[in-house]
């Protein structure tokens, strides 16, 4: 499944905004929480995160390559704009990657040039495309964002780390109606208080926090497969419910806010998404508390 996402740590003030990188694909908690989860017992902290936003690299490719650009081998740098000809060298060790390479054979023997120098770069050196004909690189600034640059449309599920090492576990929600900007930051009001929206020409969408994760609870995750399993279904279960209830209440009270962008939170915190379902929604246990 293609969910995107994004994955980074909060910074500032308060965690008041974030940098976030790409997951490409399986942003969702089934996939992405519990290779988080393994990613941080295998390193024992989230520090890992803070190298991976260097990298800009996404998600996936970061955790199987590291910080190296899995089509030519260079550190530090993101592939981008990358050929359809090569992508599948990215996934190395899944069998996908078999079914790519065996293309590739199979295009060099019907007389492919392209795929005979992919497979002569493979022998030689391990990387499909050294001399960068069919990729580029961009480096980790370039392809980070943060609250002001989020596309929560697209971007359905984040993952966000803050300072003392809980994970923010971030959904979205939206509604069919637009404050007459497309693809723009706006302020919205919601119970009080003020929040970030992005507005589109057809629609509002906005992030919201749907759990909050410690780091003791994420090793759990890691150390117990099935309660991973059973805690990212019970997290999915219950940010769809929020999604609903925070869509409604957008449906029926989007209103513009005052407030400048800068100074808000860079989504909807729990507690409120708790006070727009009228304490109707009951968040998802703790992983401990799960039996």
């Amino acid at each position: 499944m293609s969910t995107r996402g994004g994955i980074g740590i909060l910074v500032g003030p308060k965690g008041r905004d974030y940098r976030a990188v790409y997951i490409r694909s399986d942003a969702y908690p089934a996939y992405a929480l519990l290779a988080i989860a393994g990613k941080t017992a295998e390193r024992g902290d989230s520090y890992w995160v803070e190298e991976l936003l260097h990298s800009g690299a996404e998600l996936w490719t970061f955790l199987e390559h590291g910080n190296r650009c899995p089509y030519c081998g260079e550190e530090g740098v993101m592939a981008v704009n990358i050929s359809g000809v090569i992508y599948g060298a990215c996934i190395k060790g899944h069998e996908l990657y078999e079914q790519w390479l065996e293309r590739v054979r199979t295009d060099a023997e019907a007389g492919s040039s392209s795929a005979r120098d992919i497979l002569r770069s493979l022998e030689e050196c391990g990387y499909p495309d050294p001399l960068r004909r069919m990729h580029d690189h961009a480096n980790g600034e370039e392809n980070s964002w943060d609250k002001l640059s989020a596309d929560p449309l697209f971007i359905e599920w984040m993952w966000l780390f803050d300072i003392d090492e809980v994970l923010h576990v971030i959904a979205h929600a939206g509604v069919s109606r637009s404050l007459g900007k497309d693809c723009e930051p706006v302020p919205i009001e919601i119970l009080g208080g003020s929040y970030i929206a992005t507005s589109y020409n057809h629609c509002t969408y906005v992030h919201f926090e749907a759990a909050r994760i410690t780091k003791s609870d994420l090793l759990r995750l890691a150390e117990d497969p099935k309660l991973g399993q059973r805690y990212a279904d019970e997290l999915e279960g219950a940010a769809d419910v929020m999604s609903i209830a925070v869509s409604a209440f957008l449906n029926a009270s989007l209103k513009p806010s005052g407030a400048p962008l800068e100074d808000l939170p860079p989504f909807i915190p729990l507690e409120t998404v708790l006070r727009i379902a009228d304490d109707r929604i009951t968040p998802p246990a703790a992983p401990g508390d799960l039996r």
